[in-house]
C-alpha cells in the first residue's frame, strides 16, 4: 500500500482484522521476540479506522457493504541495473539484425517506408502507409537482405574485436611504463631524503691522531 498508486489494496469484509488480532498472530510468527502492546501498527494512525471486532451494526454494514473495486494493477517498477564493471564501448551502435529497419520503396506512389527485418518474410503483405499499395517481398529479396545484414555484422563485429584487443595491449604496455617510472622515483625519493644526516644524529668518533 504504500508503493501502489492506486486504492487496489482493499480490506475483507469477511475477515476483520483488529490491532489484538495482528499483535497476537505477530507474537506467534516470532516467538523468538519480546512484541510489546503498545507496538506500531497502522490502527494507531491518527484519522485510521478501527473495523469492528465483533458483530453489532458495524460488522452487520461491514458485511453487507460490497468490497470496493480493484483499480488496475501498476506496471511493476523496473529492477535496478546489476553492479557491473564499466565497459568501455564506442559511441556508436548498430541494431540486431532482427531489429534493422529494411527500407521499402512504394512502385505505386514511390513513397518510402521500412519495415523491422524480423517482418520481412517472404509472402509477407506490407501496404504502403501513403497510398495503401501493397508489396510482398519474394524469398530472394529476403535472402539478400538478409546476406548483406550477415556480412556487415560480421565484419562490424571483427573491427570492433580488433580495436578492443588493441586498445587492450596499449593500456598493459602504458601500465607498465607507469609502474617502472613510480619504481625509478620511489629510488630517487629514497636517495633525495637519505642524502644528509639529520641534525643530532650520531657520528662515528675519530681516532686521537686521524686528520
Amino acid at each position: 500500500a504504500a508503493v501502489c498508486p492506486v486504492d487496489c489494496c482493499v480490506p475483507n469484509p469477511d475477515i476483520p482484522e483488529t490491532h489484538e488480532v495482528l499483535l497476537a498472530r505477530a507474537r506467534r510468527l516470532h516467538p523468538d521476540e519480546t512484541i510489546p502492546d503498545d507496538a506500531p501498527s497502522r490502527f494507531k494512525k491518527e484519522g485510521a479506522a478501527v473495523p469492528a471486532a465483533g458483530g453489532g451494526e458495524g460488522a452487520a454494514a461491514a458485511k453487507a457493504a460490497p468490497p470496493a473495486k480493484a483499480g488496475p494493477a501498476p506496471a511493476p517498477a523496473a529492477p535496478p541495473p546489476a553492479a557491473t564493471a564499466p565497459v568501455e564501448t564506442a559511441g556508436i551502435a548498430i541494431p540486431a539484425p532482427d531489429d534493422w529497419e529494411i527500407p521499402i520503396r512504394c512502385f505505386r506512389c514511390s513513397g518510402d517506408y521500412s519495415v523491422p527485418f524480423r517482418h520481412f518474410r517472404a509472402g509477407v503483405v506490407f501496404y504502403c502507409p501513403h497510398c495503401n499499395g501493397s508489396l510482398v517481398p519474394t524469398l530472394g529479396m529476403v535472402r539478400r537482405v538478409e546476406d548483406a545484414l550477415a556480412r556487415f555484422h560480421a565484419a562490424w563485429t571483427r573491427d570492433f574485436e580488433e580495436f578492443h584487443e588493441r586498445r587492450k595491449r596499449e593500456l598493459e604496455q602504458f601500465e607498465a611504463r607507469q609502474r617502472a617510472a613510480l619504481e625509478r622515483f620511489e629510488e630517487e625519493l629514497r636517495a633525495t631524503a637519505l642524502r644528509e644526516k639529520a641534525p643530532g644524529a650520531p657520528a662515528r668518533r675519530k681516532g686521537f691522531f686521524s686528520f
